[in-house]
């Protein structure tokens, strides 16, 4: 099987998606299958490609990219990247089997999978978020509805050009088939997170001194990308009703909020809220190491339409999560089903407060067993070997079925 791998990002950049196209290739490679990686310029928490020369299987397009969340500077960058690719798969569209796309939404996928059909080649869509319902947490409820109707119908064609779309949980599946009128070609395959890292022992303390981080202080963490749709505004105003000079509030990352994010830690006078940052995604356990408790914030809406990642990472750490998500998400499902925490509603301070109180007072059994709970739940679900066969499973299905333009 010849597999076009097409993603919006690949290694160095630091992201999540980059990670998963990067260990399918790996996989796809170890079970015989040839592979291509078509993707643009690095943007995302990396700097150029360094000068040695970039592998044969890859190749990288001089599309427009930008690292910031502006949303026209975000329509433009998958408008460009998904022309960009139909432009190259023109030139080579009798070199592969079958396409795996995990890309910026609506446009650049639409651009993809017209020019996919037009030479019989099956396109698997990865979705890792619905657009434009994502949309919902950053537009004013005016403006979303007088362009939903547009962005959902160049989505909607996108995913109905595809031989099946793979989405992150059952619920935002269910969500996306329905909308979409896709039943039957929407599969559910979890991201994963390879565990080795978290097998590793790290010596606290040591880690704390690296990152000049106090290690005599209860310590909630939040580690992830510090974006708009972070909820990180509801940790930090939360951490100041319970802040004292025993415990702290440890913020690792990049991203568009951290600005503001810094600036709303000083107006409150929050002295024991520390902004830390290391573009090295291998170094997540350790980091990790450092914490008492998770902290998972998602703005009202945020987690209908898309699953933070994060949360596996946070599970394999063996540590208790406090998550303020919507109730009636795969999320907050996950997090009930594994045991391992505590729940709140979205962008309520008070709630929020009051879990982070009743978290520090807890009694050490009490965080071993929640811990042990998540670890193990994402073990069973979340791991690397598991998603990635059932990944490659689609793919092989869909290149036995070339050129029938039905699903799977």
């Amino acid at each position: 099987m010849r597999v076009l791998i097409v993603t919006a990002v690949y290694p160095p950049e630091p992201v999540v998606s980059a990670r998963l196209s990067c260990d399918l290739k790996a996989h796809l490679e170890s079970r015989g299958h040839g592979v291509h990686v078509l993707c643009p310029q690095p943007s995302r928490g990396a700097g150029p490609v360094a000068d040695s020369p970039e592998p044969t299987d890859i190749t990288r397009l001089d599309s427009y990219h930008c690292a910031d969340s502006r949303l026209l500077n975000r329509a433009r960058e998958s408008w460009d990247f998904g022309r960009q690719v139909a432009n190259w798969l023109a030139g080579h569209r009798s070199e592969f089997d079958v396409i795996y796309a995990n890309m910026w939404p609506i446009f650049g996928p639409w651009h993809l999978t017209r020019e996919a059909a037009r030479h019989g080649i099956p396109v698997v869509q990865h979705v890792m978020d619905i657009y434009p319902e994502s949309l919902t947490t950053k537009l004013p409820p005016c403006i979303f509805k007088a362009g939903a109707w547009i962005l959902r119908a160049w989505d909607r064609a996108g995913a109905r050009r595809s031989a099946a779309v793979v989405l992150l949980s059952p619920r935002i599946g269910r969500q996306y088939a329905a909308s979409r009128g896709i039943e039957g070609r929407v599969h559910v395959v979890r991201n994963w997170v390879d565990v080795k890292p978290f097998e590793e022992v790290h010596d606290r303390r040591e880690v704390c001194k690296e990152y000049e981080v106090p290690a005599d202080r209860f310590t909630f963490m939040y580690l992830g990308n510090l974006s708009a749709l972070s909820g990180l505004e509801t940790a930090i105003q939360a951490f100041q009703a319970i802040a004292s000079g025993n415990n702290q509030l440890v913020i690792v990352g990049e991203g568009s909020a951290k600005a503001s994010c810094m600036a709303l830690a000083r107006e409150l006078g929050l002295q024991n809220v520390l902004f830390r940052s290391d573009p090295d995604a291998m170094r997540v356990a350790r980091i990790q190491t450092m914490a008492d408790v998770f902290l998972l914030p998602t703005r009202r809406g945020g987690a209908l339409s898309s699953t933070p990642s994060k949360c596996i990472s946070y599970m394999l750490s063996g540590k208790p999560i406090l998550a303020a998500v919507d109730n009636e998400s795969d999320l907050a499902d996950d997090l009930r089903n594994a045991g391992c925490g505590w729940l709140c509603p979205p962008e309520e301070v008070g709630p929020f407060a009051d879990a982070m109180g009743e978290a520090q007072a807890a009694l050490p059994e009490r965080f071993q067993s929640m811990g042990g709970s998540g670890r193990a739940y994402a073990l069973v679900y979340f791991s690397r070997e598991k998603c990635l066969g059932e990944l490659a499973a689609l793919l092989e299905m869909a290149s036995q079925r070339k050129a029938s333009g039905g699903g799977l």
